[in-house]
């Protein structure tokens, strides 16, 4: 067990080596750590921002969702419901009916 107050033994065959932190650099530019992790955080974001169009992606919903073969026919039939709602009811006269009948 070495203490810390003892000397270590040197091996002469291997460079000495000297227990120094990594000063960071004054100029973040010239990191390359820095430089590296900035590239890297900008492709990212480039890469997440990348979507496709809202006219491609309304496409692509509509075409998933097909709407039923009846669609225009129904619409019509609601077309019709809210005419005839809007219109007044009128007096019914039998011979106006017959001669209507008689006239197809």
């Amino acid at each position: 067990m070495i203490l810390p107050d003892q000397p270590q033994p040197v091996n002469p065959d291997q460079p000495a080596t000297e227990d120094t932190e990594a000063v960071p650099s004054a100029n973040i530019q010239s990191n390359p750590a820095f430089t590296e992790l900035s590239g890297k955080i900008s492709s990212t974001a480039k890469l997440q921002k990348q979507h496709e169009s809202s006219q491609k992606a309304t496409d692509a919903a509509q075409a998933a969702a097909p709407s039923p073969s009846n669609e225009r026919q129904s619409m019509a039939q609601a077309s019709q419901v809210q005419t005839m709602d809007a219109q007044q009811p009128g007096v019914f006269s039998k011979d106006d009916f017959k001669a209507l009948l008689t006239k197809k």
